[in-house]
């Protein structure tokens, strides 16, 4: 289970902008735990791990490199090590498994 998943992405569905909050350098991708990381304005952010499964269809905030990435959780897995499928604001879907919290 490694956060330094690259996300596959799907054709998106629309050419809606994906707003994403950008981190500092160096505050996030430790590993997949649980942690905080900080925004580029300051803020800390508390993440779940990624082993952590969120819940489906609520809105997320996701961790790819450098940025935490509006995201909802587009279904169900059968086993806890699957990846997972989320869905992008502008349609576009990735999978993976990544650290996350809520908006």
């Amino acid at each position: 289970m490694s956060s330094m998943n690259h996300p596959v992405l799907s054709e998106p569905s629309s050419e809606t902008t994906v707003t994403a909050i950008p981190l500092k350098h160096g505050a996030g991708f430790v590993n997949g735990v649980g942690g905080n990381v900080i925004t580029r304005q300051g803020e800390v952010m508390w993440l779940n791990s990624n082993g952590a499964l969120p819940p489906v269809d609520c809105p997320l905030l996701i961790e790819l490199p450098n940025v935490l990435l509006p995201a909802t959780r587009s279904g169900f897995i059968t086993k806890k090590s699957d990846e997972m499928e989320y869905r992008l604001p502008n349609g576009s879907l990735i999978h993976g498994r990544y650290r996350w919290t809520y908006p």
